[in-house]
């Protein structure tokens, strides 16, 4: 989700430069909402558990 909310500011504001530049009228993106990203933990593996993956593979 994070990186559609970068593609977004990055739209957001390239409509943003049309509108001052006078090359549209209005911007399409002025209304669009960041999406909500989750911050959620994520598991880390130990040193060991990368060891034992590493020996099956």
């Amino acid at each position: 989700m994070a990186t559609i909310n970068l593609y977004c500011n990055t739209l957001r504001s390239l409509f943003k430069k049309a509108v001052e530049w006078n090359m549209i009228a209005v911007n399409p993106t002025a209304n669009l909402k960041p999406l909500k990203v989750n911050k959620e933990a994520h598991d880390v593996y130990t040193k060991e558990q990368v060891m034992m993956l590493l020996q099956a593979a």
